[in-house]
């Protein structure tokens, strides 16, 4: 057995120490961090944060030295102690957590993909230095200052989300010119971005990869199965189509063409518009 299997060195000029009291330093640090998280998470108004980028901001006001890597332990050891609550959360998405007593007065988590409408939406708005119309590239800077962890494509598949369900809508001067968007006007009132405007906007999803379009409601809904997705209710499901009423074209008996693509009393999704101008 050589030396350098029973001591682990601290660096040039400093004694060796066993890799046991190297292995008891650093389980004592994540120990005091988790300490310190509790202490930091019991402040007022606080009890909960929304991403580990948050918690970091608040320990690093409070005077807490942390390393980015023993966050995750520390927090790993509050949750096996069940004193954190950290619900589970999409892959790319920020993991939040908060006190068992403050978790137990919340409402039930918000579905992500609905979370994140919302905050692009209001992101969008006109008003504090913002204009009438938004870039990918400006939505995505004022995600980042609201602290969203939000990567590139997640930011695309939102907003052809808040599009389709008429949220947003597409404008741009000329064609050289990249694609803004604002805010819908007929719904610029309207609640936030919710769990109908999520299942239109899946609604559209599928119809997009059934080109023919549908014959009827049934055939929709069994299409929609296929792909995961189940409306809650059948209010639901026509609040949704209600959404899409202008988006869905149905062909005039006296201009069907017999050998078209397209079912003669069948419906079928038009394509977004990208205003000009």
């Amino acid at each position: 057995m050589t030396v350098t299997d029973e001591v682990t060195t601290r660096g040039p000029g400093r004694p060796p120490l066993p890799p046991e009291q190297l292995t008891a330093q650093g389980l004592h640090r994540i120990a005091d961090l988790a300490v310190a998280i509790l202490r930091s998470l019991r402040q007022p108004e606080r009890g909960r944060y929304s991403s580990e980028r948050q918690l970091r901001a608040w320990l690093t006001a409070d005077g807490v030295p942390h390393g980015t890597h023993d966050i995750a332990p520390a927090l790993a050891l509050l949750e096996a102690a069940q004193l954190l609550i950290r619900p589970e959360t999409g892959w790319g998405n920020p993991r939040p957590g908060s006190l068992p007593s403050v978790a137990a007065d919340m409402a039930p988590e918000l579905h992500p993909v609905v979370a994140l409408g919302r905050l692009v939406v209001e992101v969008c708005r006109p008003g504090n230095g913002r204009g009438i119309q938004s870039t990918a590239i400006e939505i995505a800077e004022r995600l980042a200052l609201a602290d969203a962890d939000v990567d590139d494509q997640q930011l695309a598949d939102i907003l052809v989300r808040l599009v389709e369900c008429g949220r947003l809508v597409m404008s741009r001067p000329n064609d050289s010119a990249p694609i803004a968007y604002r805010v819908a006007v007929e719904r610029f009132d309207a609640p936030s971005f919710d769990e109908v405007d999520l299942l239109a906007s899946d609604i559209c999803a599928v119809l997009r990869e059934h080109y023919e379009g549908f014959e009827d409601d049934e055939q929709l809904l069994g299409w929609l199965a296929e792909a995961g997705v189940v409306p809650e209710n059948d209010r639901q499901f026509e609040r949704a189509m209600g959404l899409l009423e202008r988006r869905l074209q149905t062909p005039r008996t006296d201009n069907w063409t017999p050998g078209g693509t397209r079912p003669a009393l069948g419906r079928w999704l038009v394509p977004a518009v990208i205003h000009t101008g």
